[in-house]
């Protein structure tokens, strides 16, 4: 891996958004997003944040940790990411958001079906007999709703019925209120993925990223920063730019750590 973490180290310099022509940007990996100026003035996911392409960057040094696995991404907003996990071979990849940002990442699934397409085809030529490849979907996740109800929706629901989750990734989503964070735990708690992957580009609210990861020890997590460790092959970018990626580890199934008061 060292050559392949030199490669990508060289270009990041300087990590950054690819530019923005007729309301689109195309990435490295081929992916090309549709902005939604309309969304980004009234909500915050109408566009690409860098801790979606960081994180994007991080997964594909490291592709073990989704090839073959089951990726649910929470706050997709545009879909890149989940996009991007297809592509490096995870067996499912879960986009969601809440309602009103749905069109737009069914937008942006379709205005790439043709890479998606490819992706699949070239994946049944190279993969082993009785091997198929991935499925990318997208679906409604509230956190709020969760938080609510203390039931996830029941198109994600539906998915673990094939088996768990083993990654969630988030990125980007530590910008509101402590309640906000709160709802985003209750719906980490429901699912207990083994692995978590969140990266924070936006650090413009220390407290609400405070508070989160306080919130998430106390629930029997265990949260580590791995975006200075070897693994990460832009870590000396990322740490120029205060940009961080952590892993969360759930606590145990047969933990007595409460669901309540989340």
């Amino acid at each position: 891996f060292g050559l392949r973490f030199e490669m990508l180290s060289i270009k990041s310099q300087p990590l950054q958004l690819p530019s923005m022509s007729r309301q689109k940007r195309t990435f490295d990996n081929g992916v090309c997003i549709s902005i939604d100026s309309k969304l980004i003035s009234s909500d915050t996911g109408g566009d690409v944040w860098l801790g979606a392409m960081c994180l994007q960057r991080f997964l594909e040094a490291n592709q073990e940790m989704v090839a073959g696995m089951r990726v649910l991404e929470l706050g997709s907003g545009t879909g890149f990411l989940s996009m991007s996990t297809h592509l490096l071979g995870a067996s499912l990849s879960v986009s969601t958001d809440v309602e009103a940002m749905v069109p737009l990442i069914h937008r942006n699934f379709a205005e790439n079906s043709s890479l998606m397409r490819k992706h699949r085809i070239d994946f049944v030529g190279a993969g082993d007999a009785g091997e198929r490849p991935g499925e990318l979907t997208c679906c409604v996740c509230d956190w709020f709703d969760v938080g609510r109800s203390r039931q996830l929706p029941a198109a994600v629901a539906a998915h673990l019925v094939n088996g768990p989750f083993d990654l969630i990734l988030a990125s980007d989503v530590f910008y509101e209120s402590g309640e906000t964070v709160l709802a985003f735990l209750t719906v980490l708690m429901h699912v207990r993925a083994p692995r978590v992957l969140i990266c924070q580009s936006f650090r413009d609210a220390p407290s609400v990223e405070a508070e989160f990861f306080a919130a998430a020890k106390d629930k029997g997590f265990t949260v580590r920063m791995i975006s200075h460790d070897e693994c990460s092959p832009d870590r000396k970018a990322l740490h120029r730019m205060s940009v961080d990626i952590w892993q969360l580890e759930p606590p145990p199934v047969n933990s007595t750590v409460p669901m309540t008061h989340l």
